[in-house]
């Protein structure tokens, strides 16, 4: 799965996966290094602004990488979700072992 990165208010960022367009919030900037690597930064960890300048261009140049674990979905839930019919005829009859009806 593909993830991106832009820029958001007040110095944050906003990593979205191009899966199902879930959000990671950036916010604290000791995460700047560790994610400006993700998005193949080589720099030193404890430069925090050579790693932000670093994800300002990646953010404005719209590139993705590869997601490293930022979201937790395995090959199996990227397959295409099952389809559920709903059974209307017995609505005044619950089962308990499937309440909402689902067939």
């Amino acid at each position: 799965m593909q993830i991106s990165i832009e820029n958001s208010d007040h110095g944050t960022y906003i990593i979205t996966n191009d899966y199902d367009d879930e959000t990671y919030l950036v916010q604290n900037d000791t995460e700047f290094p560790s994610v400006a690597k993700t998005f193949g930064w080589d720099g030193d960890e404890r430069d925090i602004d050579a790693a932000r300048y670093f994800l300002d261009e990646i953010a404005d140049s719209g590139e993705t990488v590869e997601d490293s674990g930022y979201f937790d979905h395995t090959e199996d839930d990227l397959s295409e979700p099952e389809e559920y019919e709903y059974n209307f005829e017995d609505e005044d009859e619950t089962d308990e072992s499937n309440p909402y009806g689902f067939v």
